[in-house]
């Protein structure tokens, strides 16, 4: 792996913890909660990057990716999402 391509998997990395952090900021009972965007709660904002990542990842291993209608999400939203992190990440470990 080039220097380019570990900076970015190291990026990529940063920024998926960084986001694990926001949500183990908050407590289970705060994820039926509004947030600005006034559609979404805290369930549905986490949800959105999970899904993400096992959409990214599908794609980079030619799999199929979860339907839009699936919930991606169990009660631990901190553990789907570093759930999903880890498979995104692992996609970096493969040519």
């Amino acid at each position: 792996m080039s220097n380019a391509q570990q900076i970015t998997v190291e990026q990529l990395e940063h920024a998926l913890s960084s986001v694990a952090r926001l949500i183990l900021g908050n407590e289970p009972a705060q994820f039926s909660a509004p947030t600005p965007c006034t559609d979404w709660t805290l369930h549905d904002l986490v949800a959105h990057p999970v899904g993400m990542n096992l959409v990214f990842a599908a794609f980079m291993t030619e799999q199929s990716p979860p339907q839009r209608t699936t919930d991606v999400l169990d009660d631990d939203l901190l553990a789907a999402y570093l759930d999903s992190s880890a498979r995104l990440l692992a996609t970096f470990e493969h040519p």
